[in-house]
């Protein structure tokens, strides 16, 4: 399927930034030409799921294991254009389900793993998959029985597949497709028209709640994985170690795309384990590492193997109003990536600029004659005087050949968002009059917390605290945490005359099903929610108070 304006693509095209190639595409190549190159190096933790596979991975294998996986889903029936949820660890399972839809000329919808039945539900009724791609027992954790449970809810899910032992009934096993002697016949659907590059490849969720869906091309993960190679210096030589799955913009930018765009040895690390990437930074071979930036300014952190590795750290970055307001000192090794809730990324080496981006266009390695990476605008710009001149704010709208071309509406149907390109991002910036010239990121479009860097929206957390029988109102606040951005709790005003038990609440929160992140760590029982003449909740306060 391909999307957005034929103009706009021929106009990247002729800049370079777009080409023919698909993803699975570029795979082969890779294949046909270093068949015994290692290109996936598995995580060495996995949590007591067997690996079905070596380690790692060379192309040929990755290549047979990804036809064999596209074999078997199209001989069950999925076809191109449909849409494929993908809920798995950032395993090698992820990258090969991922690559086996881009080979079936499926979407893929890779979904962040900390989510669980209700944030899958709300995910899954606005894309619509066909199928789900989830896992067995991991960490305990019973993923595809958690696949099942939503796609009962779920009336466009035709197939619950599964990598893994132990797995419900009505699954499909995908485990097969490991073995040598493995079917890859009929691996490709026949030809579509147009370039492959333009086709859509997959569906991002924008972190505010409800998570919308996004939409990007071939053409666009590529954009953003020349972006971050032209930034961390990634060639065919580098051995670059991620703890960044696939489930965003900035994950598939740093990690699986340019496995495929540049040949770069991939490392997979799953869960932060600090003596997993202890031992391998201590072997001497990895070039690049890919961490939270929350995780990468950790003390701890830093002391335990930072400070001692001499490659290159790329400081990810998912909220983007936090890292521009970030004061970190100049490192001459270290990238700062930031994702602009997947609508664009920016990386800077200079901390002064981290969350700030050029107003009007950006090019590829900042020189004036190379391709245009990004454009930026301000839509409903006003003026407010501060101590630092009159600051002009509106909302960031981007363009360019990594933004997305399209949104999920609600009904599941795709739709365009924006004017001439431009994409709303969400997001609200400013700049000073005296230096018109760059956009820092100042806030967003609508109240959210920052949850072990999940974006939170206030009114939908303070709809499902209300939503408990045994309290006449309740509110959401948090405090401010070094690492996990800030802690949710929740106040709760008890019904007058009737028992309250804060059990049964944090029972009626699990029975929900909502993920770990929305659960609060402390519970408040107070007379009243403090609120302004006009309505607006003083949360402040209750922190304070509480």
């Amino acid at each position: 399927m391909i999307l957005g304006d034929p103009q706009i693509a021929k106009m990247h095209t002729d800049s370079g930034m777009w080409g023919h190639a698909s993803l699975d595409g570029l795979l082969r190549k890779l294949a046909a030409a270093t068949p015994e190159r290692v290109l996936l190096v598995d995580a060495e933790i996995r949590q007591g799921w067997q690996r079905p596979f070596p380690r790692e991975i060379t192309a040929e294998r990755l290549d047979r294991v990804v036809s064999a996986l596209s074999a078997r889903m199209l001989d069950l029936g999925l076809k191109p254009d449909d849409r494929i949820a993908i809920h798995l660890p950032n395993t090698a399972e992820s990258v090969i389900a991922f690559l086996a839809a881009m080979r079936v000329g499926a979407i893929a919808a890779p979904l962040p793993f900390s989510w669980r039945r209700a944030e899958l539900v709300d995910a899954l009724n606005r894309i619509q998959p066909t199928a789900i791609i989830s896992a067995g027992l991991f960490d305990e954790l019973a993923l595809a029985q958690l696949a099942c449970e939503a796609a009962f809810e779920i009336f466009s899910v035709r197939y619950v597949l599964s990598f893994g032992v132990l797995l419900p009934d009505g699954v499909t096993s995908l485990d097969e497709c490991f073995l040598d002697d493995a079917s890859i016949e009929g691996d490709e659907p026949p030809p579509r028209a147009g370039a492959p590059g333009q086709h859509v490849a997959c569906v991002l969720f924008q972190s505010g709640d409800p998570h919308r869906p996004v939409v990007f091309t071939h053409n666009q993960l590529i954009s953003g994985a020349t972006l971050v190679a032209a930034h961390a210096r990634l060639n065919a030589d580098a051995n670059v170690l991620t703890a960044l799955p696939t489930s965003s913009l900035g994950g598939l930018a740093t990690g699986l795309v340019p496995m495929l765009t540049t040949g770069v040895k991939l490392r997979l690390a799953v869960p932060f384990d600090m003596g997993v990437l202890t031992r391998d930074l201590g072997k001497g071979t990895v070039t690049h590492l890919m961490l939270p930036a929350l995780v990468a300014q950790s003390s701890r952190v830093r002391s335990a193997f930072l400070d001692r590795f001499s490659g290159r750290l790329i400081r990810y970055w998912n909220d983007p109003v936090r890292a521009a307001a970030a004061d970190i000192d100049r490192d001459y090794r270290a990238v700062d990536l930031v994702n602009l809730d997947e609508t664009g990324l920016v990386a800077t080496e200079d901390p002064s600029l981290i969350g700030c981006m050029p107003l009007g266009q950006t090019r590829l390695g900042g020189s004036r004659g190379g391709p245009v990476v990004l454009e930026t605008r301000l839509r409903g710009s006003t003026s407010r005087a501060g101590d630092s001149g009159t600051m002009l704010r509106g909302e960031i709208e981007l363009a360019g050949p990594i933004c997305p071309v399209a949104a999920i509406d609600k009904d599941g149907s795709f739709v365009t968002l924006g004017v001439k390109g431009f994409f709303p991002s969400g997001l609200r910036g400013g700049f000073v009059k005296g230096n018109p010239n760059i956009i820092a990121c100042t806030g967003r479009i609508g109240e959210y917390f920052r949850i072990g860097g999940m974006l939170v929206s206030a009114a939908r957390i303070d709809a499902l605290f209300r939503g408990f029988s045994g309290v006449s109102d309740a509110v959401a606040y948090t405090e401010a945490d070094s690492v996990f951005g800030e802690r949710l709790h929740a106040a709760l005003v008890p019904r007058p005359g009737e028992k309250f038990s804060i059990r049964a609440f944090r029972d009626y929160l699990r029975d929900a099903g909502i993920a770990d992140y929305r659960m609060p760590d402390r519970i408040a029982v107070v007379e009243a929610i403090p609120r302004g003449e006009d309505g607006t909740i003083l949360r402040r306060q209750i922190s304070i108070a509480a």
